[in-house]
């Protein structure tokens, strides 16, 4: 160990002549020296402690492997930066035992005759003020100086350490570099410091792995307990997992399946993927494939490339067609709600307004009532209320009151213990609001709802805990109750029809649906918006509408609503023969109420029959009788010229 040096003056004042001190030495170090003295540590006694077992020093590296993992690389680089110098790194536990060491060979030996080793304990019980127990005691940067350390054997010594915490902000241990006190590094701490951060670095991105790889393992559980098929498709368009009703389902093993292409399995993938990509959504879709020889199976196959901004790949899910997805009972869903208010097309007033609102609605969990006629979207407002609100991630439930049987909606909605009835199911089964928990619950159609079941549906909307039919033990609910009718409920109330304390439970957050004749402006945003993906789902060339048609669209009354314009836009899309969509691609009981275009009105005594039988007669002459140069200059569609050709043949 060699000469010690001379005691300083403050440690003997302190230290022999028990003298209190007020200056001369750092608070941290006064502080620790108070606590030396308190835990009757000996300043003179030269350190016999024994070092830990083999056994027992093995148990406690066990149970501290992540930080020994994390700081080991770290130690090493830090000991060649001060390589040859006298200088020992070292980690320490929490109650302050050296776990490992490295530092050069002959000063190692020169420190370990005071016990400053692997399995020593330099809590500041045991040791005195030491850099190692100091840092643990006042969880800060400490540096002690030779005479700074309580017991006078360890007066050789200039340490400095820092204290080292885990990825949840707990203490995790103690970083320390000692030397020989005249080889102080006036910098040494600054390096300590620097080591201490990469190693919580470390410590951080270690436990991020691990919890990566805990919510794979846990997705992958989860995958394959769902009910139906589904593939995970990176954007290139190869598949990375599959679940194993996915692998059951196609007749092909996870091994032989992750890394192919989708379109080794559906010839049309590709071309779904290059939709996706382009109006990134939803696509359905049904498939047929051959799992052997003669043997085709068609399947019903849904994808979701789920992020609305960047393309990052798509989930498929694949179902034999003829079976129902996740219900056997029709208006009852449990669904994954893919809307958001950016999915919703619009610019007039009353739709920006209503979006406005929705979105007060997502930001609290106060039950909300969607108003609206019959097609104006509102199972759409409700996934994206859903959707913005703080039960994203939750489940999305949607049940439509009016569809299921009368005598099935309680154990629909409330669920059943195994042997509630004759044909329950082994085990039970929970209910709707059950499987909503954490999440939404859409309540379709509540209008319809049968008067004697509404007070059975009061009751667990006032006391947010349901009974399965059979059973005894109340389940708590945590739902966010969203209902939407078509009705005018205050109308039904007085009519006898709706319970009026339900009434008054459900209308909190009222949201008026604009119907599409409320909102002209947004009809022919809606129209091409349709058109759009419906050329993307056909393979069609660019589609557009001719200014007959628009005008058209703009006048009709639309009774069927939001859902009425897409049916129409469908149905002219696989109708058109031609690249320009007009009048005559109307179904049959609505083309002859088409508007007459205001371009072609009366003028004069001149007839409106008169001035398009001239515009007509006017630019055939001009395009020498070419059909299709003559609908362009007129702005309406070849099957509408050649039909008022036909009209006006005689004069023609």
């Amino acid at each position: 160990m060699g000469k010690l040096p001379v005691p300083s003056p403050v440690w003997n004042q302190y230290v022999e002549q028990k003298k209190h001190i007020e200056s001369g030495v750092s608070h941290i170090i006064l502080d620790s020296w108070e606590r030396s003295v308190q835990q009757n540590v000996n300043p003179y006694c030269i350190s016999m402690n024994d070092l830990l077992e083999q056994h027992s020093l093995r148990e406690r590296m066990e149970s501290n492997r992540q930080l020994l993992d994390a700081a080991s690389p770290v130690m090493l680089e830090l000991h060649n930066v001060f390589k040859g110098g006298n200088f020992v790194v070292l980690l320490a536990d929490t109650q302050g035992y050296i776990l490992h060491s490295v530092g050069d060979p002959g000063f190692e030996e020169k420190v370990r005759k005071i016990r400053l080793a692997v399995g020593a304990n330099w809590n500041e019980s045991v040791k005195g003020t030491n850099a190692i127990g100091t840092a643990l005691a006042s969880q800060s940067c400490v540096n002690v100086f030779a005479w700074e350390h309580y017991c006078r054997e360890n007066h050789f010594l200039t340490c400095s350490a820092a204290p080292i915490y885990g990825s949840q902000g707990e203490l995790a241990g103690v970083l320390n570099v000692s030397s020989d006190y005249r080889s102080h590094e006036p910098h040494l701490l600054g390096s300590v410091v620097a080591a201490v951060r990469a190693i919580e670095n470390r410590l951080l991105l270690e436990n991020s792995q691990k919890q990566l790889v805990s919510a794979y393992l846990q997705m992958s559980s989860l995958l394959d307990v769902i009910p139906e098929g589904l593939l995970l498709v990176d954007p290139e368009g190869y598949i990375t997992r599959i679940n194993k009703t996915g692998s059951t389902l196609l007749g092909i093993s996870p091994q032989e399946c992750i890394g192919r292409p989708l379109e080794n399995i559906f010839d049309r993938a590709n071309h779904w993927l290059g939709e996706l990509k382009h109006n990134k959504g939803i696509l359905d879709r049904t498939a047929t494939i051959e799992k052997s020889a003669g043997n085709q199976q068609t399947f019903m196959v849904k994808m979701t490339s789920g992020d609305k901004q960047y393309f990052k790949g798509v989930i498929a899910s694949i179902r034999k067609v003829g079976t129902k997805a996740y219900s056997a009972l029709p208006g009852s869903q449990l669904k994954r709600s893919f809307y958001s208010f950016s999915d919703i097309v619009g610019n007039s007033s009353p739709i920006l307004e209503t979006k406005r609102l929705s979105g007060i609605a997502a930001r609290n969990n106060s039950t909300v009532l969607l108003q609206g006629e019959s097609g104006t979207g509102k199972e759409m407002f409700a996934q994206a209320i859903h959707n913005a609100s703080s039960r994203a991630l939750g489940p999305f439930i949607a049940v439509n009151c009016g569809a299921i049987p009368t005598n099935l909606l309680e154990s629909e909605l409330f669920g059943y213990e195994e042997g509630a009835f004759t044909g329950a199911k082994k085990g039970g089964q929970p209910g709707k609001f059950e499987l909503a928990r954490g999440g939404t619950i859409f309540l379709d159609e509540i209008g319809e709802m049968p008067l004697n079941f509404q007070v059975t549906l009061l009751r667990i909307l006032q006391e947010k805990q349901v009974i399965r039919i059979g059973g005894t033990t109340p389940i708590p609910l945590d739902v966010r109750i969203i209902a939407a009718t078509n009705k005018d409920l205050e109308k039904e109330v007085k009519q006898g029809n709706f319970r009026l304390d339900l009434y008054y439970r459900l209308n909190v957050l009222t949201i008026d649906i604009p119907t599409l004749r409320d909102r002209k402006e947004d009809i022919v945003m809606l129209a091409h918006h349709f058109l759009n993906n419906l050329v993307l789902e056909s393979n069609r060339n660019k589609l557009t509408i001719a200014p007959d048609l628009q005008e058209w669209l703009e006048n009709y009354n639309w009774p069927g609503n939001v859902r009425e314009l897409e049916n129409i836009m469908e149905r002219a899309v696989n109708f058109s023969e031609n690249n320009v969509l007009d009048c005559e691609d109307l179904p049959p009981s609505l083309r002859n109420n088409a508007p007459v275009s205001h371009s072609v009105c009366k003028n004069g005594d001149s007839t409106l029959k008169d001035k398009e039988y001239q515009a007509i007669h006017e630019t055939l002459s001009k395009t020498g009788g070419n059909i299709t140069h003559a609908a362009k200059m007129l702005g309406i569609g070849r099957n509408t010229l050649h039909r008022k050709i036909k009209k006006y043949s005689d004069s023609l």
